[in-house]
């Protein structure tokens, strides 16, 4: 049997928030969804993730990916952010962070890099 793909959403809109885990879980993917940066870390150190989407204003980008690195090593993380992306975002996606992607999102675009976040993810698992 296949393991069901877990996916950890973090954003402080409500309603962004809620939009997104329908989307996903359309998809087929089971999500979490969390409001701050806390509840982040709570869940990515007690869940095995295989993404996490979240939304850049949580915390500066740099602290956010690097404390992420340290609990959840190796999830990929898809960044949300509003226009104009903030400058320290940018430069991280080196890091674990495979996608910026500027709201409103486009949600073909969207899903197309969580399915590729998702096979990196599952090779890195494999």
């Amino acid at each position: 049997m296949t393991k069901k793909v877990r996916i950890l959403i973090a954003d402080g809109d409500e309603a962004c928030l809620l939009a997104l885990a329908n989307f996903l879980r359309k998809m087929c993917f089971c999500c979490d969804c969390v409001g701050n940066w806390t509840e982040t870390v709570q869940m990515l150190q007690s869940k095995n993730y295989d993404l996490l989407v979240a939304d850049s204003k949580i915390v500066s980008a740099k602290e956010f990916v690097d404390t992420v690195a340290r609990v959840a090593p190796g999830v990929p993380i898809i960044l949300m952010a509003d226009p104009p992306v903030p400058d320290d975002a940018t430069g991280l996606l080196a890091s674990p962070v495979v996608a910026c992607l500027v709201k409103p999102m486009d949600y073909a675009h969207f899903e197309e890099q969580v399915r590729m976040a998702v096979e990196h993810s599952r090779l890195r698992r494999d």
